[in-house]
């Protein structure tokens, strides 16, 4: 009765053995599948770095151009401003030379 009490336990313990042995390399397979992650996240995480700090560069050359077309609206109301006045004086000459003409016609 003590050999199969034994037996038994031998037979137990063989099997919780191959148990463990399993767990034992599921646990290593998931411990690699994990570094493996952490590798690829540290890859993702340099990525991301890279592109904030490209995001960054556009944002200040984005800053610059909006900067350097706000002076050439500027630029460019004035210039409008200055071909309105060249304008009125043009209108204006005209208007004196045809004045003159209809003189002369008259005097004529």
């Amino acid at each position: 009765a003590n050999q199969q009490v034994i037996n038994a336990l031998r037979q137990t313990q063989l099997e919780q053995g191959k148990k463990l042995d399993a767990l034992d390399t599921k646990v290593d397979y998931l411990t690699g599948v994990v570094a493996e992650h952490g590798l690829t996240l540290a890859e993702h995480t340099a990525t991301l770095a890279g592109h904030s700090a490209t995001l960054a560069e556009h944002t200040a050359t984005l800053a610059e151009h909006s900067a350097t077309l706000a002076e050439h609206t500027a630029t460019l109301a004035e210039h409008g401003r200055k071909l309105d006045a060249i304008d009125e004086k043009i209108d204006s000459r005209f208007d004196e030379v045809v004045s003159l003409l209809r003189q002369q016609r008259t005097d004529s």
